[in-house]
């Protein structure tokens, strides 16, 4: 049991791929290398579109999402947002993408 926080200072965190897909996280830890398995659960799309701005001059912004598979390579996941945003008559602010997965320990 982590009693305090010194004894997970992380120095180093890699993602692990295995045929395109996540397979696991590779970091260092105080005593040593781990690794821990990762299991690609949801990933998402999302896109930032301008939408005026407010009464302090600031952008405000209209955001899409929609559910992509995990494992989607970032070319492809970019190139779909692109073409979703051309479609938009707002423009286009900035393409985020998330994934989540199950650390498996």
């Amino acid at each position: 049991m982590i009693k305090n926080i010194n004894q997970i200072i992380q120095t180093d965190v890699r993602i692990i791929f295995e045929n395109n897909v996540v397979a696991g996280l590779k970091y260092k830890l105080k005593g040593g290398e781990k690794n821990m398995p990762a299991k690609p659960l949801t990933g998402s799309l999302q896109l930032k579109l301008e939408n005026g701005t407010t009464s302090t001059g600031r952008i405000r912004f209209k955001t899409l999402s929609y559910d992509i598979k995990p494992n989607a390579q970032d070319v492809d996941v970019y190139q779909v947002g692109q073409a979703i945003a051309s479609l938009q008559s707002k423009p286009l602010y900035t393409i985020i993408r998330s994934n989540n997965f199950e650390l498996l320990y």
